[in-house]
């Protein structure tokens, strides 16, 4: 492929990614306005090895900067927010004390949003973490 073709294949890329990006943030709110439902929410209860609950095990979202959620003294997570949750967004778990863990929210996710918002609507955060440094 001659450096022309890449840098049009690049380029298209870039737009077509744009144009996803935009989709994203704008559909939902489209959809709120007709009626639909474009929320998320994330539950879940987190243990170690044994059963045990554990509390105050942070919680974060790579697909969102300001989401983080703190598991009570029952070790139960609960949360929502608008708009979707991506297939690659990586959940993470620290707690000292204990093995940080990561997981992607497709091995997670419970229930799908419509092909017209897209990502997950539900993830099941139950997960139970080892000890270590």
């Amino acid at each position: 492929m001659n450096s022309w073709k890449r840098v049009e294949s690049k380029v298209e890329h870039t737009r077509s990614a744009g144009v996803t990006r935009t989709a994203r943030r704008v559909v939902p709110l489209l959809c709120v306005l007709l009626g639909c439902d474009p929320a998320w929410s994330v539950q879940g209860r987190v243990t170690d090895m044994a059963g045990t609950p554990l509390e105050g095990v942070h919680v974060t979202l790579s697909c969102f900067s300001n989401e983080s959620f703190v598991s009570d003294a029952s070790g139960q997570l609960d949360g929502k927010g608008y708009g979707s949750i991506e297939r690659d967004c990586v959940v993470r778990y620290s707690k000292p004390g204990f093995r940080a863990a990561s997981v992607r929210a497709d091995d997670m996710c419970q229930s799908w949003h419509s092909l017209l918002i897209g990502g997950c609507r539900q993830l099941d955060l139950s997960r139970p973490l080892e000890k270590g440094p």
